[in-house]
């Protein structure tokens, strides 16, 4: 672990720290000023010209506050990129987002439909393609020209769906673009692009806090998203793992995916068609909760950092440990997503009913909830499994390491069975008393005993695999069970911060201050529920 950790201090100190010559400094530092400066401009004379959002029922904000404030974003950023002696690797790029801020700006002028908006951004991801923008997932060209296609609409869409609240696109931007100037190298010269479209979005970012005085428009999403989509592509193009080719353009892009399928899954299953806008995204959910919306944002932003910093060490330095630490944030993050899911959205903050509606027979929503539960226990045994292979490496870890997926297999069908034995899914799978904890200490530790004794009896000795039995048996247990508490967790997460944030949010003010009493009865009974009645599985 010393070793690992000089490793990172060498690696900042060289790749990064190093880096950092003149050429990169003036650009990112002309680009930050320009942004400053120009937002400034535009705040102040927005209001004169009209160049003002109106608040709208289906909409968050509930003031008149500039927009258009994706042009200094962008302004200031290609502006910047005259100074960067990659210039020409990055005029296809250039002239791609100069394509997508065109669509953007006559969205927010002229208010386009879903449809033509769908059109062009095709033609643009097709035309990056042709670029050369492809994500290497399979040895099929047309197969990868088509991914990357719907990657670089879907990404694009995505992020334009987190500008629903002060301050969180841009933040989340940031923390994307730092990601892919670090995971490329600031030599690369996509960092180069992304360092001064850093700069320029932490310039603004400073009149987008709340409460904002601008706001970036579909100008400055859209064209954000496209690049970020782009950027993400061609970041992990050295990687040869499928699974880093796959995974790391979803971890620097974690919260715009996470909310679009929220949303999209949410909206659709309840009859809502998936391109109206409404206050139904995971920020809005945290507000409903109780937050403040600097700290609904604030808890987006440390997702978003904590799966860029797991991207980055995992790619880095510890690509055995951070495999471990990522299964287990996405299995966190997934709990979470289902946690917001859960919650049942004011009326009026919901788009009206324009689809059929799933109606799905409760039998089939049992079974599945069951097949869930099962699926997603049988991911925290073969997790408890590999911390434990890794923990006694000098060991008997290395073998079971060398044939992990046979092992891994074995103890989720015994483990399992005995869960099932002992009686661990017979109630729901919430923790909502301590006796229910009993049942899982008895299946987890009876499949130790049993490979313990199994281990005796056909090799003589059971000196060797102990202490990894005796490891595997109690990263197990402690996983499964924090996992079943994980919605009293968040409630009592979400519950502090409401009381952190209660001098200057009085528990009264849920949301904007349009919202209506029933509006913040609902909040409340959602607090007031139990684990159960939040997530009967």
């Amino acid at each position: 672990m010393v070793l690992e950790l000089d490793q990172i201090g060498s690696f900042v100190q060289i790749s990064v720290l190093g880096g950092w010559d003149l050429q990169f400094i003036y650009p990112s530092l002309f680009a930050i000023a320009l942004s400053l400066v120009l937002t400034a401009l535009l705040v102040r004379i927005a209001p004169a010209r009209g160049w003002v959002v109106i608040p709208k029922h289906n909409r968050w904000n509930t003031r008149v506050v500039a927009q258009f404030g994706g042009v200094p974003i962008l302004l200031a950023t290609w502006s910047g990129l005259l100074f960067l002696p990659s210039l020409r690797q990055i005029q296809s790029m250039l002239l791609l987002t100069l394509g997508m801020a065109i669509l953007g700006f006559i969205d927010d002028v002229m208010g386009l439909g879903p449809k033509p908006k769908l059109v062009v951004q095709i033609l643009l991801a097709s035309l990056a393609v042709h670029f050369g923008v492809v994500h290497p997932l399979t040895h099929t060209p047309s197969l990868n020209a088509l991914f990357t296609v719907f990657w670089i609409v879907a990404i694009t869409n995505a992020f334009n769906l987190i500008d629903n609240i002060d301050g969180l696109a841009a933040g989340i931007g940031v923390i994307a673009l730092l990601q892919i100037v670090l995971l490329a190298g600031i030599h690369a010269p996509v960092a180069g692009f992304a360092l001064c479209l850093m700069t320029s979005l932490a310039g603004f970012l400073f009149f987008n806090v709340h409460p904002a005085k601008v706001f970036m428009g579909d100008v400055g999403s859209l064209t954000i998203g496209f690049f970020l989509a782009c950027a993400s592509v061609m970041t992990p193009s050295h990687l040869s793992s499928l699974g880093s080719v796959l995974l790391l353009p979803c971890l620097v892009l974690f919260i715009p995916i996470f909310d679009m399928l929220l949303v999209s899954i949410t909206r659709r299953l309840n009859g809502r068609a998936i391109s109206r806008g409404a206050r139904d995204h995971a920020s809005h959910r945290l507000v409903l909760l109780g937050l403040s919306e600097p700290q609904a944002v604030a808890i987006l932003y440390v997702v978003a950092f904590s799966a860029g910093v797991l991207a980055f060490c995992w790619e880095r330095f510890w690509p055995a440990w951070g495999a471990g630490f990522l299964s287990l944030f996405l299995i966190v993050a997934t709990l979470f997503w289902l946690y917001l899911a859960k919650l049942e959205i004011p009326e009026s903050w919901l788009s009206e009913s324009s689809v059929l509606i799933i109606n799905v027979p409760a039998f089939f929503l049992r079974t599945v909830s069951k097949l869930s539960v099962l699926a997603l226990d049988a991911a925290i045994i073969v997790l408890g499994l590999y911390f434990a292979c890794l923990s006694n490496r000098q060991n008997a870890g290395h073998l079971l390491l060398a044939q992990f997926w046979i092992a891994a297999v074995f103890s989720v069908v015994m483990k399992q069975t005995l869960l099932i034995a002992s009686g661990a899914y017979n109630s729901n799978w919430t923790l909502s008393r301590v006796r229910e904890i009993y049942p899982v200490l008895k299946g987890v530790l009876s499949a130790a005993l049993l490979v313990a004794l199994g281990w005796a009896i056909l090799s003589g000795s059971m000196a060797a695999p102990f202490i990894l039995i005796l490891v595997d048996a109690i990263f197990t247990s402690a996983l499964l069970l924090l996992t079943r508490a994980s919605m009293q967790f968040f409630d009592y997460a979400i519950a502090r911060a409401r009381l952190l944030s209660s001098p200057a949010h009085p528990a009264s003010e849920v949301g904007p201050r349009t919202v209506s009493l029933p509006e913040q009865r609902v909040a409340s009974q959602e607090m007031a529920k139990t684990s159960t009645e939040k997530w009967e599985m």
